[in-house]
């Protein structure tokens, strides 16, 4: 049986200040340092960052670890920089809200940290290694170069004016992306506005998630003309969601699933929440499908062969770059292959449309993961009793598919919640099945918190 752990969820560490607070990144600092002798470590533009960092830092040194400082930096400029260590550390909280911050962990391939790694991470957090001798504590350098080194490697990988007299829209959200994709694409010939284009960890213009409702300055942009493609970030940049001329969002897997068939993929991996049009569109091609989280879709990559991937929430993974979740790359290379064949935006307008419904209920009272599974676990079967003959997975809390849509109900990785969604062509057998999937919830998790 996997065991439980207790601070890293589906996407490394992240919560309030109050919580991931110094103690926790000297803790931290400690264990991944007693473990691991050279580590490369950039944070993004929250406030907090500089502190969890020095902090972070100050106990891996105190293990006897070689430190590298990437400043501030997109997550995957060190996923891509921890090829030349034994580990990559971005201090960063990804789309959370900006009091919000945390930690992500990168091996020398690019992929996520295995769990059994992170439980003897836990271990050492709870029961610190002793301190090395004063001779063997670590030294700290810092590699001002690596966020060039980055950027270079991006433009090798997409190749020379691919964006020639393309114009993009691009909202960075003031993240770390600001500090390489406007560069990245500029660089490959695009006509640019930017949005939200200097570093700033309070996100002042709008909450960092790349979602409709936070994106109106970019969608007003777009809907007035003038531009080919837009292009939107989260606060790390590992995200990178794409808008049609129109200003509408795109959705990730509707577009992987005309990008499979453009690169020749035939094997990709989905999370478990992902919409059914890839599987239902390309019956002949294999998806993997993983929990919710890049961790696992990163090690899908890694393990199971899976050449590309994507979440619905804008993360996006290509074996041929990289198992790290993509942002600057990514926004690149889409771009790229729409820039070479505008026909990829009239296919996935083309592809059959499915109706999703989403909703979150917050649960109170201290209620631990463990139990809070137990109770998913409960509700599913409850909802499974009204709709008749369904096809059952637990991947990640429960799945209930059904011929004419499907259920899904997981508790989150990273916040008390109960995620339940709910997918149908039709959009009334779609907002059915979320009913009866949140009736099913708020029996065994009572009213929402």
């Amino acid at each position: 049986m996997t065991q439980t752990l207790q601070w890293f969820g589906s996407s490394g560490i992240r919560g309030p200040l109050e919580t991931v607070d110094v103690e926790l990144a000297l803790r931290l600092g400690r264990a991944v340092g007693h473990r691991w002798d050279d580590l490369v470590v950039g944070r993004d533009a929250r406030l907090s960052g500089p502190a969890l960092e020095a902090a972070f830092i100050a106990g891996a040194l105190s293990s006897g670890a070689r430190i590298t400082r990437l400043g501030t930096v997109p997550t995957p400029a060190v996923a891509w920089a921890a090829r030349h260590h034994a580990l990559g550390v971005q201090v960063t909280a990804s789309h959370n809200p900006a009091p919000d911050n945390g930690f992500k962990l990168w091996t020398p391939s690019g992929s996520a940290v295995p769990h059994d790694a992170l439980f003897a991470i836990e271990n050492d957090m709870e029961h610190p290694p002793p301190l090395v001798p004063y001779e063997q504590v670590g030294l700290s350098e810092t590699a001002p170069e690596a966020l060039d080194r980055y950027i270079d490697a991006v433009l090798s990988h997409v190749g020379t004016d691919a964006l020639a007299g393309m114009h993009i829209a691009l909202d960075c959200a003031h993240g770390a992306g600001a500090l390489a994709t406007p560069r990245i694409l500029a660089r490959l010939g695009a006509r640019l506005r930017v949005l939200g284009g200097a570093p700033d960890g309070r996100f002042p213009d709008h909450p960092s998630e790349p979602v409709a409702e936070h994106l109106e300055g970019l969608i007003g942009i777009m809907r007035s003309g003038g531009h080919d493609l837009g292009l939107a970030h989260d606060g790390d940049a590992d995200r990178t969601v794409l808008l049609h001329p129109d200003g509408s969002l795109i959705e990730p897997v509707r577009l992987l699933t005309v990008i499979a068939e453009v690169r020749g993929d035939d094997k990709v991996a989905l999370p478990i929440d992902a919409s059914g049009v890839f599987a239902d569109t390309h019956p002949d091609k294999e998806v993997v499908v993983t929990p919710v989280g890049d961790i696992h879709l990163s090690r899908a990559l890694e393990t199971q062969g899976a050449t590309a991937a994507c979440e619905p929430s804008g993360t996006w993974f290509f074996s041929d770059w990289s198992p790290a979740p993509e942002g600057p790359a990514a926004a690149a290379y889409l771009a790229a292959l729409i820039a070479d064949d505008p026909a990829i935006l009239e296919r996935v307008a083309a592809l059959p449309e499915y109706q999703r419904r989403t909703h979150k209920h917050r649960w109170s009272g201290g209620l631990g993961r463990s139990e809070a599974l137990e109770r998913v676990m409960m509700a599913a079967d409850r909802a499974a009793e009204g709709l008749g003959d369904v096809t059952r997975s637990d991947v990640d809390g429960v799945r209930l598919d059904s011929p004419d849509g499907w259920l899904l109900i997981r508790p989150s990785g990273t916040e008390p919640v109960v995620r339940v969604t709910a997918e149908a062509q039709s959009a009334d057998r779609s907002d059915t099945l979320l009913s009866l999937g949140r009736k099913a919830v708020e029996a065994h998790f009572g009213e929402a918190a």
